[in-house]
């Protein structure tokens, strides 16, 4: 068993802020409103209501898009289109004021165009003269566009997880054979569990110059910030409003690219506040795999009273490539997460269905102590810190009114996993002296809809094609360039070229 560490930390021994402007995000702006969506039903349908109030300019700015998924399962009987291509087409024929700005990135259109008809839809949209369609190639070799933003007049903005295109619909209910979950070409796909947050204020105006910036960035056009608009904005029905008059900070990775430095603000916030938890890390997020936050975790852990850290992963990654990189991945740093865990601190469960069928999680979320509140688009794999462009929002709490809501969305998640009423879980969870993991232990069930302990692979049992796929980073690197030139050496090495 591993010898818990002498070292005596408590939590803000760092004299530092957790959000920092330069350091562990880009800027901090008020939010005059503030909510965490859970779930595509719900944030396809607050997209669509937000949407219904533009007046100058949406940008779409994402890793992929899909103009033929429904943005609501039943018709709302409003007179708009419920598929999202023919919905914005709408908007721009109903309103001539109205631009709309789509960003994606290049390599996913192209690897799409087969199975997809939907970019010849896009151009379609170009005799408008106000839909902009524009691939996103301006990244480093090997690296994508993954940031995943909706912005609104520069006065309502979405940031999260969450692209627009398919495989993403579900209900909070995640049930099993739903017959509404299917792709475009009716094709059932698995439960799928995503979060992302509403904003609006200052905040929301500093993700539309975002926005602007990347688009700046792949196309060469500068554009101005859109009129401002006078009244009220109605809020979406399906946001929850979780605060109101918050201070949020937004944080970013973006690699080195040409004469461009890299930012690399996401993994400086998600390190800090690790090191700064107190009580509880809680991260649910799609992979488990980046080395700078595996250290990082692992330090904790080795403490003489170590905060719980609770992750929320799926059973597995999706193709073949991200399972040998990812899943590979996770296998090491489980196994090194449950070697310095001799307090019984550390868990990583996965969620199922009903029927004990995997609910994809895809969600990127972290939330410490009842201090902090990270939700975006970056994932916990070497990619998101410093290869890949990404954008997190957090909330730091500066009163009782915010703990208590952070406390509150972390309760909500959990809640939704093991199935079970919120009052249930907080109870549980007071119990327990404030611990999460046995309010978890004591709820969860092993039939039926729950969480599950995720059980992986050990060490030893990876192949070797897994093993060199890990260890040279192929599919995750963490700097541009290292992968390919690790790579390259060690071939020309195997051949005899070089020393």
């Amino acid at each position: 068993m591993t010898q818990p560490s002498t070292d005596t930390h408590t939590a803000h021994d760092d004299a530092q802020p957790l959000l920092e402007p330069g350091e562990t995000c880009w800027r901090l702006a008020g939010a005059d409103r503030f909510g965490m969506i859970v779930d595509c039903e719900n944030y396809f349908a607050a997209f669509r209501q937000a949407c219904l109030q533009a007046r100058h300019r949406i940008f779409l700015v994402g890793w992929d898009f899909d103009a033929r998924i429904r943005l609501v399962m039943e018709d709302p009987h409003d007179g708009w289109p419920v598929k999202v291509g023919a919905f914005l087409s709408a908007l721009v024929h109903r309103r001539p004021e109205l631009q709309i700005y789509i960003l994606k990135w290049d390599v996913a259109f192209f690897s799409m165009i087969r199975q997809n008809p939907w970019p010849v839809r896009a151009l379609q949209w170009k005799l408008s003269k106000r839909v902009h369609l524009k691939l996103d190639g301006e990244h480093p070799t090997g690296s994508c566009h993954h940031q995943k933003i909706v912005s609104i007049d520069d006065r309502f903005a979405l940031v999260g997880s969450i692209d627009i295109t398919r495989e993403r619909w579900d209900t909070r209910a995640h049930a099993d054979n739903d017959p509404r979950r299917k792709t475009p070409g009716r094709v059932p796909y698995q439960p799928h569990h995503d979060v992302a947050l509403a904003l609006d204020g200052p905040a929301a105006a500093d993700l539309g110059a975002l926005c602007r910036d990347r688009w700046r960035r792949a196309t060469q056009e500068d554009l101005d910030p859109p009129p401002k608009v006078t009244g009220t904005f109605d809020w979406p029905e399906n946001a929850p409003e979780d605060g109101h008059g918050l201070t949020v900070g937004i944080a970013r990775t973006l690699p080195p690219f040409e004469d461009i430095p890299g930012i690399f603000e996401i993994e400086s916030l998600t390190l800090r506040a690790i090191r700064q938890a107190e009580r509880l890390i809680y991260l649910e997020n799609q992979y488990f795999a980046s080395r700078a936050i595996a250290r990082a975790l692992i330090a904790r852990l080795r403490e003489a009273d170590p905060p719980e850290v609770v992750v929320i992963n799926p059973r597995e990654a999706g193709d073949w490539l991200e399972q040998a990189t990812m899943d590979t991945a996770r296998v090491r740093v489980v196994a090194a997460c449950r070697r310095a865990d001799h307090a019984g601190r550390f868990r990583i469960f996965q969620p199922v269905t009903e029927k004990g069928h995997a609910i994809y999680v895809h969600a990127k979320v972290m939330i410490i102590d009842d201090r902090l509140l990270k939700v975006g688009s970056a994932n916990i794999n070497n990619r998101s810190m410093g290869f890949d462009s990404e954008c997190d929002v957090a909330t730091q709490a500066a009163d009782d009114t915010t703990r208590t809501m952070i406390h509150g969305r972390l309760v909500d998640l959990l809640a939704e996993h093991l199935d079970v009423s919120q009052d249930t879980l907080r109870d549980r969870i007071d119990a327990d002296g404030g611990r999460v993991i046995p309010a978890i232990e004591s709820l969860r069930v092993e039939h039926g809809r729950s969480l599950r302990p995720l059980e992986v692979e050990k060490p030893e049992d990876l192949d070797d094609i897994d093993a060199f796929i890990l260890d040279n980073q192929i599919g995750d690197p963490e700097r541009p360039e290292k992968p390919w030139r690790l790579f390259k050496a060690k071939m020309m090495r195997a051949v005899g070229l070089a020393d």
